[in-house]
Protein backbone atom coordinates (compact mmCIF):
# COMPACT_ATOMS: atom_id res chain seq x y z
CA UNK A 1 0.00 0.00 0.00
CA UNK A 2 1.41 3.37 -1.01
CA UNK A 3 1.15 6.18 1.47
CA UNK A 4 3.21 9.09 0.20
CA UNK A 5 0.92 12.15 0.33
CA UNK A 6 -0.36 13.18 -3.08
CA UNK A 7 1.22 10.25 -4.91
CA UNK A 8 -1.93 8.42 -6.05
CA UNK A 9 -1.31 9.01 -9.75
CA UNK A 10 2.31 7.88 -9.43
CA UNK A 11 1.19 4.75 -7.59
CA UNK A 12 -1.26 3.85 -10.36
CA UNK A 13 1.48 4.27 -12.93
CA UNK A 14 4.11 2.15 -11.18
CA UNK A 15 1.56 -0.54 -10.25
CA UNK A 16 1.51 -1.50 -13.92
CA UNK A 17 5.26 -2.22 -13.84
CA UNK A 18 6.04 -5.08 -11.40
CA UNK A 19 9.73 -4.31 -10.80
CA UNK A 20 9.14 -0.60 -10.34
CA UNK A 21 6.12 -1.35 -8.14
CA UNK A 22 8.23 -3.60 -5.92
CA UNK A 23 10.95 -0.96 -5.61
CA UNK A 24 8.34 1.68 -4.76
CA UNK A 25 6.86 -0.62 -2.11
CA UNK A 26 10.29 -1.03 -0.51
CA UNK A 27 10.87 2.73 -0.54
CA UNK A 28 7.43 3.32 0.93
CA UNK A 29 8.10 0.75 3.68
CA UNK A 30 11.27 2.55 4.78
CA UNK A 31 9.51 5.91 4.62
CA UNK A 32 6.71 4.71 6.91
CA UNK A 33 9.18 2.90 9.18
CA UNK A 34 10.73 6.35 9.75
CA UNK A 35 7.51 8.41 9.68
CA UNK A 36 5.57 6.24 12.16
CA UNK A 37 8.42 6.03 14.66
CA UNK A 38 7.41 7.23 18.14
CA UNK A 39 10.12 9.90 18.19
CA UNK A 40 9.16 11.33 14.80
CA UNK A 41 5.45 11.27 15.69
CA UNK A 42 6.11 13.30 18.84
CA UNK A 43 7.62 16.02 16.65
CA UNK A 44 5.35 16.12 13.58
CA UNK A 45 2.11 14.57 14.91
CA UNK A 46 -0.01 11.63 13.81
CA UNK A 47 -0.06 10.61 10.16
CA UNK A 48 -3.67 9.48 9.58
CA UNK A 49 -7.19 10.38 10.70
CA UNK A 50 -10.48 8.51 10.64
CA UNK A 51 -13.05 9.59 8.06
CA UNK A 52 -16.22 9.98 10.14
CA UNK A 53 -18.51 10.41 7.14
CA UNK A 54 -18.11 6.82 5.94
CA UNK A 55 -19.33 3.78 7.87
CA UNK A 56 -18.58 0.08 7.48
CA UNK A 57 -21.29 -1.77 9.38
CA UNK A 58 -20.44 -5.38 10.28
CA UNK A 59 -23.97 -6.63 10.80
CA UNK A 60 -22.89 -10.27 11.24
CA UNK A 61 -19.74 -12.37 11.59
CA UNK A 62 -21.45 -15.39 10.08
CA UNK A 63 -20.03 -16.33 6.67
CA UNK A 64 -20.49 -19.09 4.13
CA UNK A 65 -16.79 -19.01 3.21
CA UNK A 66 -13.75 -19.92 5.28
CA UNK A 67 -11.00 -17.68 3.95
CA UNK A 68 -7.87 -18.56 5.99
CA UNK A 69 -6.68 -14.98 6.43
CA UNK A 70 -10.06 -13.32 7.06
CA UNK A 71 -9.68 -9.78 8.44
CA UNK A 72 -12.80 -10.33 10.59
CA UNK A 73 -11.63 -13.77 11.81
CA UNK A 74 -14.77 -15.40 10.41
CA UNK A 75 -12.70 -18.48 9.56
CA UNK A 76 -10.21 -18.42 12.41
CA UNK A 77 -12.88 -17.81 15.08
CA UNK A 78 -16.32 -18.55 13.57
CA UNK A 79 -19.30 -16.85 15.18
CA UNK A 80 -23.02 -16.50 14.57
CA UNK A 81 -23.07 -13.17 16.43
CA UNK A 82 -24.87 -10.33 14.69
CA UNK A 83 -26.22 -6.85 15.27
CA UNK A 84 -29.88 -6.82 16.27
CA UNK A 85 -32.48 -4.92 14.30
CA UNK A 86 -32.91 -2.80 17.43
CA UNK A 87 -29.26 -1.78 17.30
CA UNK A 88 -29.64 -0.74 13.66
CA UNK A 89 -32.69 1.34 14.56
CA UNK A 90 -30.78 2.91 17.46
CA UNK A 91 -27.99 3.87 15.06
CA UNK A 92 -30.49 5.54 12.73
CA UNK A 93 -32.18 7.41 15.60
CA UNK A 94 -28.82 8.64 16.84
CA UNK A 95 -27.91 9.79 13.34
CA UNK A 96 -31.18 11.72 13.13
CA UNK A 97 -30.69 13.30 16.57
CA UNK A 98 -27.21 14.48 15.56
CA UNK A 99 -28.48 15.49 12.11
CA UNK A 100 -25.77 13.23 10.75
CA UNK A 101 -25.78 12.78 6.99
CA UNK A 102 -23.50 9.90 6.14
CA UNK A 103 -21.63 9.97 2.87
CA UNK A 104 -21.54 6.19 2.56
CA UNK A 105 -22.96 3.32 4.63
CA UNK A 106 -21.73 -0.13 3.67
CA UNK A 107 -23.28 -3.30 5.12
CA UNK A 108 -20.57 -5.89 5.65
CA UNK A 109 -19.60 -8.93 7.67
CA UNK A 110 -19.04 -11.81 7.50
CA UNK A 111 -21.50 -12.29 4.70
CA UNK A 112 -24.16 -9.63 5.41
CA UNK A 113 -26.89 -11.39 3.44
CA UNK A 114 -26.78 -14.26 5.95
CA UNK A 115 -28.12 -11.99 8.67
CA UNK A 116 -31.62 -13.28 9.57
CA UNK A 117 -33.02 -9.72 9.28
CA UNK A 118 -30.97 -8.59 6.30
CA UNK A 119 -33.87 -7.24 4.23
CA UNK A 120 -35.39 -5.47 7.26
CA UNK A 121 -32.00 -3.85 8.01
CA UNK A 122 -31.71 -2.73 4.41
CA UNK A 123 -35.19 -1.18 4.64
CA UNK A 124 -34.27 0.73 7.83
CA UNK A 125 -31.11 2.16 6.22
CA UNK A 126 -32.93 2.99 2.97
CA UNK A 127 -35.70 4.78 4.87
CA UNK A 128 -33.08 6.88 6.67
CA UNK A 129 -31.49 7.73 3.33
CA UNK A 130 -34.74 8.42 1.50
CA UNK A 131 -36.34 10.54 4.23
CA UNK A 132 -33.40 12.35 5.80
CA UNK A 133 -30.14 12.02 3.84
CA UNK A 134 -30.73 11.65 0.08
CA UNK A 135 -27.02 12.03 -0.64
CA UNK A 136 -26.07 8.92 1.31
CA UNK A 137 -24.80 6.02 -0.78
CA UNK A 138 -25.77 2.58 0.54
CA UNK A 139 -23.57 -0.40 -0.28
CA UNK A 140 -23.50 -4.11 0.46
CA UNK A 141 -20.20 -6.02 0.43
CA UNK A 142 -20.98 -9.63 -0.52
CA UNK A 143 -19.14 -12.66 -1.85
CA UNK A 144 -22.24 -13.67 -3.88
CA UNK A 145 -21.25 -17.30 -3.37
CA UNK A 146 -23.50 -20.31 -2.91
CA UNK A 147 -27.23 -20.67 -3.25
CA UNK A 148 -28.44 -18.92 -0.07
CA UNK A 149 -26.58 -15.73 -0.90
CA UNK A 150 -27.68 -15.81 -4.53
CA UNK A 151 -31.28 -16.31 -3.43
CA UNK A 152 -31.19 -13.06 -1.46
CA UNK A 153 -30.24 -11.12 -4.57
CA UNK A 154 -33.54 -11.94 -6.18
CA UNK A 155 -35.20 -9.67 -3.60
CA UNK A 156 -32.92 -6.63 -3.40
CA UNK A 157 -33.13 -3.00 -4.57
CA UNK A 158 -31.80 -1.10 -7.56
CA UNK A 159 -30.86 1.92 -5.42
CA UNK A 160 -28.26 -0.02 -3.42
CA UNK A 161 -24.70 -0.66 -4.59
CA UNK A 162 -23.72 -4.32 -4.39
CA UNK A 163 -19.95 -4.72 -4.20
CA UNK A 164 -18.56 -8.20 -4.82
CA UNK A 165 -15.61 -9.09 -2.59
CA UNK A 166 -14.25 -11.33 -5.39
CA UNK A 167 -13.78 -14.19 -2.92
CA UNK A 168 -15.06 -17.67 -3.52
CA UNK A 169 -14.40 -21.25 -2.49
CA UNK A 170 -11.20 -21.33 -4.57
CA UNK A 171 -8.67 -19.85 -2.17
CA UNK A 172 -5.64 -18.04 -3.64
CA UNK A 173 -3.10 -17.10 -0.95
CA UNK A 174 -1.60 -14.14 -2.84
CA UNK A 175 -4.96 -12.35 -2.87
CA UNK A 176 -5.04 -12.03 0.93
CA UNK A 177 -3.27 -9.73 3.35
CA UNK A 178 -1.37 -11.47 6.17
CA UNK A 179 -3.95 -10.19 8.65
CA UNK A 180 -2.81 -12.35 11.56
CA UNK A 181 0.66 -10.82 11.74
CA UNK A 182 0.62 -8.45 14.71
CA UNK A 183 3.20 -5.67 14.20
CA UNK A 184 3.92 -5.68 17.94
CA UNK A 185 5.36 -9.21 17.57
CA UNK A 186 8.17 -8.07 15.25
CA UNK A 187 11.35 -6.54 16.73
CA UNK A 188 11.88 -4.44 13.59
CA UNK A 189 8.65 -2.57 14.41
CA UNK A 190 9.18 -2.10 18.13
CA UNK A 191 9.42 1.69 17.82
CA UNK A 192 6.15 2.19 15.96
CA UNK A 193 3.63 4.67 17.36
CA UNK A 194 0.40 2.84 16.63
CA UNK A 195 -1.70 5.91 17.38
CA UNK A 196 -0.77 7.04 13.84
CA UNK A 197 -3.31 4.58 12.41
CA UNK A 198 -3.15 3.78 8.70
CA UNK A 199 -4.91 4.55 5.41
CA UNK A 200 -7.86 2.20 6.12
CA UNK A 201 -9.69 4.50 8.60
CA UNK A 202 -8.83 7.52 6.49
CA UNK A 203 -10.32 6.19 3.25
CA UNK A 204 -12.81 3.52 4.38
CA UNK A 205 -14.13 5.22 7.49
CA UNK A 206 -15.52 4.09 10.81
CA UNK A 207 -16.55 0.58 11.73
CA UNK A 208 -19.70 -0.37 13.63
CA UNK A 209 -20.53 -3.81 15.01
CA UNK A 210 -22.68 -5.13 17.86
CA UNK A 211 -20.11 -3.77 20.34
CA UNK A 212 -19.96 -0.19 19.11
CA UNK A 213 -17.99 2.15 16.86
CA UNK A 214 -14.35 1.63 15.95
CA UNK A 215 -11.62 3.37 13.98
CA UNK A 216 -12.40 0.94 11.15
CA UNK A 217 -14.14 -2.36 10.52
CA UNK A 218 -10.89 -4.26 11.06
CA UNK A 219 -10.60 -2.67 14.50
CA UNK A 220 -13.99 -4.03 15.53
CA UNK A 221 -12.98 -7.47 14.32
CA UNK A 222 -9.80 -7.31 16.41
CA UNK A 223 -11.67 -6.24 19.55
CA UNK A 224 -14.14 -9.13 19.33
CA UNK A 225 -11.21 -11.57 19.53
CA UNK A 226 -8.93 -9.83 22.05
CA UNK A 227 -11.78 -8.54 24.21
CA UNK A 228 -10.53 -5.04 25.02
CA UNK A 229 -14.14 -3.82 25.06
CA UNK A 230 -13.27 -0.36 23.72
CA UNK A 231 -16.06 0.17 21.18
CA UNK A 232 -17.63 3.64 21.37
CA UNK A 233 -21.28 3.35 22.40
CA UNK A 234 -22.32 6.41 20.44
CA UNK A 235 -21.34 8.03 17.14
CA UNK A 236 -17.83 9.49 17.66
CA UNK A 237 -17.75 13.28 17.77
CA UNK A 238 -15.98 15.14 14.98
CA UNK A 239 -13.29 16.27 17.44
CA UNK A 240 -12.65 12.74 18.76
CA UNK A 241 -9.39 11.56 17.11
CA UNK A 242 -9.88 8.02 18.48
CA UNK A 243 -6.13 7.70 19.04
CA UNK A 244 -6.74 5.47 22.05
CA UNK A 245 -8.30 2.84 19.78
CA UNK A 246 -5.53 3.19 17.20
CA UNK A 247 -2.91 2.77 19.90
CA UNK A 248 -4.57 -0.41 21.19
CA UNK A 249 -5.85 -2.06 18.00
CA UNK A 250 -3.36 -1.20 15.25
CA UNK A 251 -0.56 -3.04 17.05
CA UNK A 252 -2.38 -6.29 16.25
CA UNK A 253 -3.46 -5.49 12.69
CA UNK A 254 -1.80 -7.30 9.81
CA UNK A 255 -2.85 -4.53 7.43
CA UNK A 256 -0.64 -2.15 9.41
CA UNK A 257 2.11 -4.75 9.26
CA UNK A 258 1.71 -5.15 5.48
CA UNK A 259 3.43 -1.78 4.90
CA UNK A 260 6.67 -3.33 6.09
CA UNK A 261 6.74 -6.79 4.50
CA UNK A 262 9.29 -5.67 1.91
CA UNK A 263 11.85 -4.38 4.43
CA UNK A 264 12.81 -7.58 6.19
CA UNK A 265 10.24 -8.46 8.86
CA UNK A 266 10.66 -12.18 8.13
CA UNK A 267 7.26 -12.87 6.57
CA UNK A 268 7.24 -15.97 4.35
CA UNK A 269 3.53 -16.51 3.80
CA UNK A 270 0.32 -14.52 3.90
CA UNK A 271 -1.10 -17.28 6.09
CA UNK A 272 1.38 -16.83 8.91
CA UNK A 273 -0.06 -16.24 12.36
CA UNK A 274 2.14 -14.44 14.87
CA UNK A 275 2.37 -15.11 18.61
CA UNK A 276 -0.23 -12.59 19.79
CA UNK A 277 -2.88 -13.90 17.38
CA UNK A 278 -2.15 -17.54 18.18
CA UNK A 279 -2.58 -16.83 21.88
CA UNK A 280 -5.72 -14.75 21.34
CA UNK A 281 -7.38 -17.49 19.29
CA UNK A 282 -6.50 -20.11 21.90
CA UNK A 283 -8.16 -18.04 24.62
CA UNK A 284 -11.13 -17.25 22.39
CA UNK A 285 -11.78 -20.93 21.69
CA UNK A 286 -11.71 -21.69 25.40
CA UNK A 287 -13.94 -18.78 26.35
CA UNK A 288 -15.21 -15.99 24.15
CA UNK A 289 -14.66 -12.48 25.53
CA UNK A 290 -17.79 -10.79 26.92
CA UNK A 291 -18.00 -7.29 25.50
CA UNK A 292 -20.65 -4.71 26.31
CA UNK A 293 -23.16 -4.18 23.54
CA UNK A 294 -23.83 -1.04 21.53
Amino acid sequence: MISFPGKDSLYKAVAKLPRLYNAYDVLNGYYLWFRLDRRVTRIVGANYNTNKNILQMDITYDCNLRCPACCRSCSQAPSKDYMSLGQIERFVQESLRLQKKWQYIKLMGGEPTLHPDFMEILDVIRNYRNDHSPGTVIGVMTNRSRSKVKEIFGRTYDDVNYVTSQKDIHFIESEYYPFNLAPVDFPRLVRMDYSNGCVIPQYRGLGLNRYGFYICGNGGGIDRIFGFDIGRKSIPASDDPMRDQMRMLCRYCGIFHSYFTKIGTGVRSNLQCSFSWNEAYKIYRLKKPRLTLY
